[in-house]
């Protein structure tokens, strides 16, 4: 899996916790939920994560980027590169004050 780009979330310091005098039914503080997995292709069709990347939170590190998707002759789609597999940098701003209320990474 390759995560480029910029995750942007929109709860507020109320979403973080704060009482609210009228709750809105529609209203939820954002979330972003994120699963290195894979389903096996014969019965039961297990989840499974034989290789879960290194998970770095930190600013300003970034990976080489993605190939462009291709495929074989044979259908199979081009292997991403070794680092972009084991290897994943999330910003810490994920959780800032504008970002995510939550975050949940599945291994």
């Amino acid at each position: 899996m390759a995560l480029d780009g910029t995750l942007r979330g929109a709860s507020s310091a109320r979403d973080r916790g704060r009482p609210i005098r009228r709750p809105c039914r529609w209203r939820s503080a954002a979330g972003l939920a994120i699963t290195f997995q894979a389903q096996e292709a014969l019965s039961p069709y297990a989840f499974v994560s034989p290789t879960p990347p290194q998970i770095t939170f930190a600013s300003g590190l970034e990976l080489p980027g993605a190939k462009a998707f291709a495929v074989a002759e044979d259908g199979t789609p081009a292997a991403l590169r070794t680092e972009r597999k084991v290897q994943v940098f999330l910003s810490p701003e994920l959780l800032a004050e504008d970002g995510f209320a939550t975050l949940t990474l599945d291994t």
